[in-house]
């Protein structure tokens, strides 16, 4: 892992554990499908709520049965997509390389070598253990905290900060 404050080197494994964590984290934050189920989950609690007040209680929990039933079954959903997908997905390449300089990224396997504008992202996401860099709306490149040291982190931050790119910080594992 070479670096210097403009520069920053990493060297990466795919492995089934990051892929499946891109998939959860995509399906649960990114897919508008979300919102649906959350204001189907809000439109049954709130209908629980009026009948609660109303003084039919059979009905209210029904509702409130029902709203999480459907948050349940959101989580459930997920899940089992992600499942699905790690079965159908292979990376190209078990090892890769990104680098960060002069505000640009480039991700680098045995056969590939892409390279993209740091401004020119979809959106940069930072959860608890990974930076998510997506390219475009389905598509990103992982960056997990734990092989990263402090100082590299550190240049990261100031290489996001130089380029004054927007960091989403997302509370997800």
């Amino acid at each position: 892992m070479l670096n210097n404050n403009n520069f920053l080197t990493i060297k990466l494994s795919h492995s089934q554990t990051r892929i499946k964590d891109f998939f959860r984290f995509h399906l649960a934050r990114k897919s508008g499908v979300n919102i649906i189920y959350l204001l189907i989950s809000i439109i049954s609690l709130v209908t629980g709520i009026v009948l609660l007040i109303v003084n039919i209680g059979q009905f209210a929990f029904f509702f409130f049965f029902t709203a999480v039933i459907i948050w349940l079954l959101r989580s459930i959903m997920i899940k089992t997509t992600v499942n699905r997908l790690i079965q159908k997905v292979r990376p190209p390449s078990m090892h890769y390389i990104l680098t960060f300089k002069d505000g640009m990224i480039t991700y680098q396997t045995d056969n590939d070598y892409y390279t993209y504008g740091i401004t020119e992202l979809d959106k940069i996401y930072e959860t608890t253990n990974y930076f998510y860099f997506y390219i475009n709306r389905n598509k990103a490149l992982t960056l997990p905290k734990s092989i990263m040291t402090a100082v590299e982190k550190d240049i990261l931050n100031n290489i996001l900060k130089r380029e004054n790119i927007k960091v989403f910080k997302v509370r997800f594992k």
